[in-house]
């Protein structure tokens, strides 16, 4: 049986190649986020989850810049973009994304044609807002961020802070050749231990 399951996280570990580890921003822990969309905070997203945690309140916007992970130089796509935390009396607060290390529209006035996208958070939580980021009217718009830099703004305009964590989860997806394999391990596996029974 051990040396079944050994088989079967190699057969994993074909599959869905190591990446560098999540990243887990916290204000809390990591100083405040950039209040500059010239300079925003640099935050290198690993696979899998990556949490960002913060604070905003009208006058404080977080400016933080994500680079994706690389599997074979070719970038690995934002899967989906969460909220896991949600903490305020008001319960709406704002975040957009631009392709680029920097954000050059700036907080008032800003041209929405030259948003890849944007949506007011708040609660539910744990659900997906990419889709509806990426289909906003007035917006350059996308179906996919696939890197391998984006800036995103977040804010909240009212008096009332707002504590938040994001969840931007990135997944390696496997090759083609990568799956065959770890198909063939697991059908290898399977016959082995079928004829081990029957013994």
């Amino acid at each position: 049986m051990t040396s079944r399951i050994a088989t079967l996280t190699l057969a994993f570990a074909l599959a869905v190649p190591a990446l560098g580890l999540a990243a887990n921003y916290d204000e809390g822990v990591s100083g405040d986020l950039s209040g500059d969309r010239l300079n925003p905070t640099s935050i290198s997203l690993g696979s899998f989850t990556n949490f960002i945690s913060g604070t905003t309140v009208q006058g404080d916007i977080d400016y933080f810049t994500v680079t994706l992970p690389q599997l074979s130089g070719i970038p690995l796509p934002i899967l989906s973009i969460s909220l896991t935390q949600f903490t305020s009396t008001d319960d709406l607060a704002f975040l957009a994304v631009q392709e680029g290390s920097q954000f050059t529209e700036p907080p008032t006035g800003t041209d929405t044609t030259k948003l890849l996208g944007y949506e007011h958070i708040g609660l539910p939580l744990n659900v997906n807002i990419l889709p509806t980021m990426g289909s906003q009217p007035g917006t350059i718009g996308f179906t996919q961020l696939a890197g391998p830099v984006y800036t995103f703004w977040l804010q909240q305009t009212g008096p009332q802070p707002v504590a938040y964590t994001l969840d931007i989860y990135v997944t390696p997806e496997p090759s083609p050749l990568a799956l065959f394999a770890a198909g063939l391990v697991a059908w290898r596996v399977g016959r082995r231990f079928a004829r081990v029974r029957a013994e």
